[in-house]
């Protein structure tokens, strides 16, 4: 008798075989977590890192919550955007869910490795009974499960919804605003021009960062007055980490060594290429910066802040969102989040030099000035 290939999801028939039925190739085939002798071994859906069998094959834990979703799911309707032959691999495996789900089947996952489910009987009174007890027990460790996964799964969710909204608000303040300093203007000029833009696009970026807002007024002040010279600074390391090399305070404004001499910068100059080199060496990416930035801007030290409790919630989401895209984007470097919040403590003596050169410049008042909103903003970080 010829079988129909359209199985309903997740049912592929196995191969008649002399002495085994397709439901005990199924049951014999591996389950759980996998030996230490088989850590090395790869999801066969997307290549990444196989946590063990599940489904009766090697897995990562996504594609495992991802298959189990897609069997619960009442109403599936899963649509390529493309021909339906997207490459599902660890970095493309959220693109296209029809052909992750396909490719899941394809390589053998079969929904009769989701559990049993417990039987139930009509006892007098219409009431229903389950039996035996240890279906039971298997229904509750199964729906135990199923919570745990939903509710890892929903802060996976959150967590790259966060790194996506402090990705977007990075590009839009830093990245995509016209710089105002112009080829051929003296250096000095061009340092105050850029200081001075950055330091109004700090402002509105702080202003629309996710969870600012609902912070008291005076707090909101306290950690921009304590943060902005540090993400004056990790603006210049990412636009020097993006360009070809020396320092780059903006996208179009470079500072050569020969310029710092004579600006009286040196000090800053050199130090700061050491910073840039050590950042390039981490691979450091736009979606780390844009993280770093928000911790930075909520870690101030500050006795005076009306509402502490809610400023480290606020360090602890970013903090996390972080991590997690470390953890989940750079599997080969355990160590990389660490490196990346090491950075901040690094800045301290850059910002503290920073802040002492532009109140030279502020009090020697020769040549092109600093706004009247840097001054305040820096007379404002002397005061805390």
């Amino acid at each position: 008798m010829d079988v129909d290939e359209k199985t309903p999801l997740g049912e592929k028939d196995a191969k008649p075989q002399t002495a085994q039925t397709p439901q005990t190739a199924l049951q014999n085939r591996p389950q759980g977590p996998i030996n230490k002798q088989d850590a090395n071994f790869l999801c066969v859906v997307c290549s990444d890192r196989a946590s063990g069998y599940h489904y009766g094959v090697p897995a990562c834990e996504g594609c495992k919550a991802f298959f189990k979703r897609s069997l619960q799911s009442k109403d599936l309707n899963y649509k390529c955007p493309a021909k339906g032959n997207c490459v599902i691999d660890k970095m493309s495996r959220k693109c296209c869910q029809a052909c992750r789900l396909k490719k899941c089947q394809d390589v053998g996952m079969s929904r009769e490795f989701l559990g049993s489910k417990t039987k139930k009987v009509k006892g007098e009174r219409g009431k229903d009974y389950s039996k035996p007890s240890k279906q039971k027990k298997t229904e509750q460790s199964e729906q135990t499960e199923n919570l745990v996964e939903s509710t890892i799964s929903a802060k996976e969710v959150e967590l790259e919804n966060m790194v996506d909204k402090l990705n977007v608000l990075h590009s839009e303040y830093f990245l995509k605003i016209k710089d105002k300093s112009e080829p051929g203007q003296d250096v000095k000029e061009q340092l105050c021009t850029t200081v001075g833009q950055q330091l109004i696009r700090i402002i509105d970026w702080a202003k629309k960062l996710p969870g600012y807002c609902q912070l008291a007024i005076s707090d909101q002040a306290i950690l921009l007055q304590a943060a902005w010279v540090d993400l004056l600074v990790l603006n210049w390391l990412y636009f020097s980490v993006i360009s070809e090399g020396g320092l780059n305070i903006s996208r179009s404004c470079h500072i050569t060594k020969d310029d710092a001499k004579e600006l009286g910068f040196d000090n800053i100059h050199s130090h700061i290429v050491l910073l840039i080199d050590r950042a390039k060496k981490y691979r450091i990416d736009e979606e780390e910066v844009a993280c770093l930035k928000a911790i930075s801007l909520t870690n101030a030290e500050s006795s005076s802040l009306e509402g502490p409790d809610k400023v480290n919630d606020l360090i602890t989401q970013f903090s996390s969102a972080l991590q997690y895209y470390t953890a989940t984007r750079h599997r080969e470097n355990p160590q990389k989040f660490a490196n990346l919040v090491l950075i901040l403590p690094q800045l301290k003596y850059l910002v503290n030099q920073l802040i002492e050169f532009l109140y030279t410049m502020k009090i020697n008042c020769s040549g092109p000035a600093l706004t009247d909103l840097v001054i305040e903003m820096l007379e404002a970080k002397q005061r805390l």
